[in-house]
């Protein structure tokens, strides 16, 4: 049986859709997590501002708050709304983009449910991708690191930093550092998830002609996947 290009195409795209793969499931997971964390940290920012605004003005305004509270006690009424804010939000987002993922433009085996990245796409270049473009595609494929590679020597340097404030204890030091750190984490972690967020909706740095390549590659396995279809039917009707 041969059939024209168009039907091949078609025969591919008609293959079963209910049958979802381990690695199509890990990557609705990671999907779901990348969703939930967004959400989360897009409440904890409102969140965050409101709290630090609310004790910054009660610090000010009233002065048994300020006495009855040390340095440890408003830092703690600060952080733990944002906290309990990022659990809760990135649970209940968990939750529902595994029942709902259409809502937020996923499909079940892990894909965006979204356009394929299109010639006028900003991140898609005419010539050769630069040094800073590939680093964007590196961070983009592998924000733990750059969270880590960021995050550890920043929060070092910052105990570094209190080394020299001879007049403060050792405790003191600690707690400034890691409230501190605290907020350039959160910083760098909002910082990562705005990026991946904007990556998802425009796409890898490509090129022209590596678009050009992966559309013709794409075309090819689909019509070998076809007729590899093609192949099988035939198999069952001789068997029968």
């Amino acid at each position: 049986v041969q059939l024209p290009r168009p039907a091949l195409l078609d025969l591919c795209n008609m293959a079963p859709q209910g049958k979802i793969t381990i690695a199509e499931d890990e990557a609705f997971r990671n999907q779901c997590v990348r969703v939930a964390v967004k959400e989360a940290a897009e409440k904890t920012v409102i969140v965050g501002i409101a709290s630090t605004a609310a004790v910054m003005y009660l610090n000010q305004s009233s002065r048994w708050f300020r006495t009855s509270l040390g340095i440890s006690g408003k830092v703690a009424m600060v952080m733990s709304p944002i906290v309990g804010t990022f659990f809760l939000v990135s649970e209940h987002t968990m939750s529902d983009v595994k029942f709902n993922p259409r809502k937020y433009g996923l499909n079940r085996d892990g894909s965006l449910a979204t356009a394929p990245v299109q010639m006028n796409s900003p991140n898609v270049l005419k010539g050769q991708l630069m040094a800073h473009h590939r680093a964007a595609n590196w961070a983009y494929d592998h924000p733990f690191h750059v969270l880590a590679g960021c995050a550890v020597p920043l929060v070092g340097s910052i105990f570094y930093s209190q080394t020299g404030h001879d007049h403060l204890k050792l405790s003191q030091k600690i707690m400034h550092t890691r409230v501190l750190g605290q907020a350039s984490v959160v910083t760098l972690l909002l910082s990562v998830m705005f990026f991946r967020d904007y990556m998802d909706r425009h796409g890898r740095f490509k090129s022209l002609e590596d678009l050009e390549a992966e559309k013709v590659a794409k075309a090819h396995t689909d019509e070998i996947e076809a007729q590899e279809l093609i192949r099988e039917a035939d198999m069952a009707l001789k068997s029968k």
